[in-house]
């Protein structure tokens, strides 16, 4: 009991520090700004690197808003799409799989506004050398990533790469032997699976008001000087709660580490908690033992003379 009284007073005291640090806090959190502009998803993204408050994210021009936030962003988003894919092999758009297998995502865009948006634009007959050269200037593919993508498109021309349904089908089907308790978890498994929403790549939106936050803080900061004002009034107000509140659980806490402290003698605290829990237990009366009573038998076998061998004790002792 004493310990189920423990827990509840720690989640109390939990739930009231959460409290007292969301009154108190004067700076604009993340979360709060992004739920107004429709950046919600991004905010898990972005707490993966600490960044909780909207002065975290101040830019001083675009090349450290690419490096620092949009490119980690983007890639963030991706994995989430990659993994999406996997899970989802049969939804998964084939062209976004090649590119993924051939680590070339970050030319996705690129390729669509170049002309090549599937798989079977890549397997086109006319897609000869001099346009697949057209391709990756317009797309700016450089480095080994050219060597990359003639690799792939050389692998759908002569069939080397096969998508992911294609590949399903080539695969010899095994009947695996399972629990029926397998099964269930197995169908429940596939239900999430299903019914999860594809996450979408970021959109130019999203990016020019994610963009604007971070290299414009003007268009915010205004949100949060109201921010910082509404919390010196409220901290006015509540201020003389608290002195009374933290003055008390101070006086308790000093008073419960007495009663806690550990010494060779008890001190005037212990006394008192002793004190107060003698008094609470209840008292038993002493069982006291019955009184003995004499009988006459009794005493008469006291009188050695009325034992039965006295005349052969007698004889022997003279």
């Amino acid at each position: 009991a004493s310990q189920d009284e423990a827990n509840k007073l720690d989640a109390e005291l939990h739930i009231f520090q959460s409290l007292l640090s969301r009154e108190c806090q004067d700076k604009l959190l993340i979360k709060h700004l992004f739920a107004d502009r429709k950046l919600d998803r991004f905010v898990p993204i972005l707490a993966k690197q600490n960044y909780t408050e909207c002065q975290e994210l101040i830019r001083q021009n675009v090349d450290e808003f690419n490096r620092d936030i949009m490119n980690y962003v983007e890639m963030e988003i991706q994995n989430q799409i990659n993994e999406w894919n996997k899970n989802h092999p049969d939804k998964a758009d084939p062209f976004e799989i090649f590119i993924a297998k051939y680590e070339l995502l970050k030319y996705k865009q690129a390729l669509k506004d170049a002309g090549l948006e599937s798989l079977d634009d890549i397997g086109d007959d006319e897609l000869d050398d001099e346009t697949i050269e057209e391709i990756m200037t317009d797309a700016e593919i450089t480095g080994v990533d050219k060597d990359k993508f003639k690799r792939g498109v050389n692998d759908v021309k002569t069939g080397k790469y096969k998508s992911k349904k294609k590949a399903e089908s080539l695969k010899p089907i095994c009947a695996k032997p399972q629990s029926k308790e397998n099964d269930d978890q197995d169908d429940d498994k596939e239900d999430e699976k299903e019914t999860e929403p594809k996450p979408s790549e970021v959109s130019k939106m999203e990016a020019k008001v994610l963009k604007n936050v971070c290299l414009n803080p003007e268009s915010w900061q205004q949100f949060e000087k109201e921010k910082a004002t509404l919390t010196r009034l409220s901290l006015l107000e509540m201020g003389p709660v608290f002195v009374g509140f933290f003055g008390r659980m101070h006086d308790v806490v000093q008073q419960a580490q007495k009663i806690l402290g550990y010494s060779d003698k008890l001190n005037d605290e212990q006394n008192k908690a002793m004190a107060v829990l003698m008094e609470n237990v209840p008292t038993s009366k002493a069982i006291e033992a019955p009184i003995a009573t004499v009988s006459d038998d009794s005493k008469a076998s006291d009188d050695p003379e009325q034992l039965t061998d006295y005349p052969q004790r007698k004889a022997w002792k003279e």
